[in-house]
């Protein structure tokens, strides 16, 4: 099979054709990236060709990172995520963007005036519900953005994680929707056809559907004679961010789609079990006879004292790498509650990026700078610690009182804001620093958000500190995209709330054709996949039901087959077996 896929994508390689590799979990999809870039830049000779340039997409950062450091030998080839590539082609055109700013801006300012508008008329005459004091409020945070925006000066256009069109800062949205506008421009897309011979985009299936829809579009409309080879690399089943159904018409694209089934990562009951889980027509096969199976279990979890099973798989949990579903769960085991409902407060749904990935500006300064200080000294690695303060070696009367001075500051129970003013202090973090990022806040209207943040004791931010590090074995079920594990268990609560995701659903009927019911299948399918040689699903509920049981443990035998073994764990392990639940 491994051959037979090589093959086929050199065959689209030499004969100028885009294809769509469709990889399930654990293919090696990663791999065969590699071997087809390897093969273009030894051995791929076209006539219309004379030197090959690449461009690798990316989803994420670390995916980059990777495909950067095993593609070091390849010359030619650009690799970026999908919005640092579409930062480099527009940024270079200033004047443009200046243009579609204005025009965002003008948007804008028409949106502010009918919310000022409303906001005058619900003062003037209030509703019964109406809190007119908010209202004011609303109204004087609304005019004063007017005024910035009518009294802006644009300079140059920047990209940064969050938005200010009055400064010309733009987001990730942004990028995205700028993008669309100026491939539809014949001058752009020409320049953009004419940039590359090859475009490999890695988890396609997760890259925003309308500016992958566009570049496809693009492609197809003005490549007309030139080579150009298009290759989508990942798995449908697996697109769990795009948050819009990805169903694309190859065939009107004339894209070749090229299933590979190998599965080298998990054990043959494992891979089995999923393939019944996928329900789309794709059976994986079993590669990897070194992986030995362990177990395949449900568990229908009604013991309030041990919700998490630390006691029935024991004190170190197995070695099991444990899947939540959000980062709330992970803040109550961990030890970051407040921080974790200060960021929820502030950035909703976007939470767990913004939380667990460092893409709040702030928590990333902390992380890359102040915690890991903190972290060294409490945990006496001095050399590190001298390490982050940037010095090579002291004198035992400096370090003497280094380290009075530095007791103090990190004293896990006193607030951040202690920890930072103390270290600032000692010229040890840069107070222009610190008060710039405080300052780009307060211009954001996130001032309370900041001084929320400095309120909260030194501790939670050390427990952030290991939780981002990956030194617990605790991640959401989001966060494990391209992982694998010996042994997984994925908690889910029955009636668990996320408008999004509705297991409950899934676990009770099935495959029902709802949003919320696909979005669940999907991220179930990453989750379970991650398993090397043992799976445990622990569904967790407040109360034992006896027709929920048999309906949950019933539907689940069909979701797996006769690969899993149901359980409902009470005060002790209380045994099922499938007949009773078919």
């Amino acid at each position: 099979m491994v051959r037979e896929v090589k093959e086929k994508i050199i065959q689209c390689i030499n004969e100028d054709t885009s294809f769509v590799l469709e990889a399930g979990a654990g293919a090696g999809k990663t791999h065969t990236l590699m071997e087809t870039l390897n093969y273009i830049q030894s051995e791929f000779k076209h006539s219309k060709v004379s030197q090959p340039t690449i461009l690798c997409i990316t989803y994420t950062n670390i995916a980059k990172n990777e495909i950067r450091e095993r593609t070091k030998h390849i010359q030619g080839i650009k690799i970026n995520t999908l919005h640092e590539f579409l930062w480099d082609f527009i940024n270079q055109f200033q004047l443009e963007l200046k243009k579609a700013i204005i025009d965002m801006i003008e948007e804008d300012k028409n949106k502010i005036i009918d919310e000022i508008g409303k906001a005058e008329r619900l003062i003037e005459r209030p509703r019964k519900n109406t809190n007119v004091e908010q209202k004011k409020l609303d109204l004087e945070k609304n005019k004063a953005k007017l005024i910035k925006y009518n009294t802006c000066k644009l300079d140059k256009i920047r990209y940064e994680g969050y938005r200010a069109l009055y400064k010309g800062v733009i987001s990730h949205k942004d990028i995205i929707n700028i993008s669309i506008r100026f491939l539809k421009e014949n001058t752009f897309a020409n320049l953009f056809i004419n940039g590359f011979t090859h475009i490999f985009i890695d988890e396609f299936q997760d890259t925003n559907k309308d500016i992958l829809l566009q570049l496809m579009d693009t492609i197809k409309l003005h490549k007309k004679e030139k080579y150009l080879v298009i290759g989508l690399f990942g798995d449908r089943m697996q697109q769990i961010y795009s948050g819009q159904a990805l169903d694309i018409d190859y065939n009107y694209y004339q894209y070749e789609v090229i299933p590979k089934l190998d599965n080298y990562r998990s054990c043959k009951e494992i891979i089995l079990a999923n393939n019944i889980l996928r329900n789309d027509g794709l059976h994986q096969e079993h590669k990897n006879q070194d992986i030995k199976y362990e177990k395949l279990d449900f568990i229908f979890n009604v013991n309030k004292d041990d919700m998490y099973l630390k006691q029935h798989l024991g004190g170190n949990l197995g070695g099991y790498q444990r899947l939540f579903l959000n980062h709330r769960e992970i803040a109550e085991e961990v030890g970051f509650i407040n921080i974790s409902r200060v960021f929820t407060e502030e950035y909703k749904n976007l939470t767990n990026d913004k939380l667990l990935k460092r893409e709040d500006t702030f928590l990333d300064f902390l992380m890359e700078t102040v915690l890991p200080m903190a972290a060294n000294y409490l945990a006496g690695n001095h050399q590190l610690l001298l390490k982050n303060l940037n010095r090579d070696s002291f004198g035992l009367a400096d370090l003497t009182n280094l380290n009075k001075e530095l007791n103090k500051i990190f004293n896990t129970e006193k607030q951040l804001r202690t920890m930072l003013e103390g270290l600032i202090n000692k010229n040890i973090v840069s107070n222009k620093k610190v008060n710039g990022i405080i300052k780009e806040y307060a211009e954001l209207d996130k001032a309370e958000f900041i001084d929320q943040l400095l309120e909260i004791q030194l501790q939670e931010y050390l427990n952030l500190y290991r939780q981002i590090n990956n030194e617990t074995r605790l991640q959401t079920l989001h966060g494990v995209k391209g992982d694998e594990f010996d042994k997984v268990v994925i908690n889910i609560r029955h009636q668990q709330s996320w408008n999004q995701y509705n297991f409950d659903s899934l676990f009770m009927e099935g495959f029902n054709g709802t949003v919320s019911n696909q979005n669940a299948h999907k991220l179930f399918y990453v989750a379970c996949t991650r398993a090397k040689s043992a799976l445990i699903i622990n569904y967790i509920s407040e109360a034992k039901d006896e027709v929920l049981i048999k309906a949950v443990c019933s539907k689940i035998q069909e979701l797996f087959g006769n690969f899993i073994t149901t359980y409902v764990y009470e005060s002790d392990m209380i045994i099922y077996n499938s007949e009773q639940f078919v």
